[in-house]
C-alpha cells in the first residue's frame, strides 16, 4: 500500500474499509448502536448501508467512479467486491509501481470525498451534487500529490483538464 502524498489518517481508514471496519449503518445494527430501521443509504438507494453499496453500488456515491474514469480519459467495468475494485483501478493504466501508486491515491480520495460526503449527509443535513464531489476528489489528489512531489511542474488547472497526460502516462 503506497504512503506517498497520503496522510497516515486516510491509510488508516482505508484499513478500516478493506477489513469491514468503519461506522456504516450495517456495522452500527451488528453492534447495537442503531436500530434496524435505520439500515437504508442515506441516499435514498433503497438499499441497507454496507461499504460495498455505499463505495460501490449507491445510485449517487457509486456512479463517481464512472465520473472519475471519464475524467482520467479511461474505461473500466467496477468490480464488485471493495478490495477487488482497488486492485482493478490501481492497475488499470499499467501496473508499474509510480502508476499504482498514483492511481491508488486518486482510488483514496475518492473514497475519502464519498465519505466525508455521507458523513456531511447526515450528520449537517447537507449535500453536493457529484459533479462537486467529482470537483473535490481532483482537488484532494492534486493537493495529496502536491504535498509529496513539491517539484511537479503541472499546474492545478492542467490536473483538472487531463491527470493523466500531466503524469506522462496516456
Amino acid at each position: 500500500m503506497p504512503h506517498k502524498g497520503v496522510p497516515l489518517k486516510m491509510l488508516v481508514f482505508v484499513w478500516w474499509l478493506f477489513h469491514n471496519r468503519l461506522t456504516t449503518k450495517d456495522n452500527l445494527i451488528h453492534l447495537g448502536i442503531i436500530h434496524n430501521d435505520s439500515q437504508l443509504c442515506v441516499n435514498g438507494c433503497d438499499d441497507p448501508e454496507m461499504a460495498s453499496n455505499l463505495f460501490l453500488d449507491c445510485c449517487c456515491f457509486g456512479s463517481i467512479w464512472y465520473l472519475v474514469r471519464k475524467w482520467l480519459g479511461i474505461s473500466g467495468v467496477d468490480h464488485a467486491d471493495i478490495t477487488n475494485h482497488f486492485i482493478q483501478f490501481s492497475n488499470i493504466v499499467g501496473r508499474s509501481k509510480a502508476r499504482r501508486s498514483i492511481m491508488q491515491l486518486i482510488s483514496f480520495s475518492c473514497t475519502w470525498e464519498i465519505w466525508k460526503e455521507r458523513n456531511n449527509k447526515i450528520f449537517n443535513n447537507n449535500e453536493c451534487s457529484t459533479i462537486q464531489l467529482l470537483e473535490k476528489i481532483k482537488a484532494r489528489s492534486f493537493w495529496w500529490m502536491k504535498a509529496n512531489h513539491t517539484t511537479i511542474s503541472f499546474s492545478h488547472h492542467n490536473w483538472w483538464l487531463s491527470p493523466l497526460l500531466c503524469l506522462g502516462i496516456e
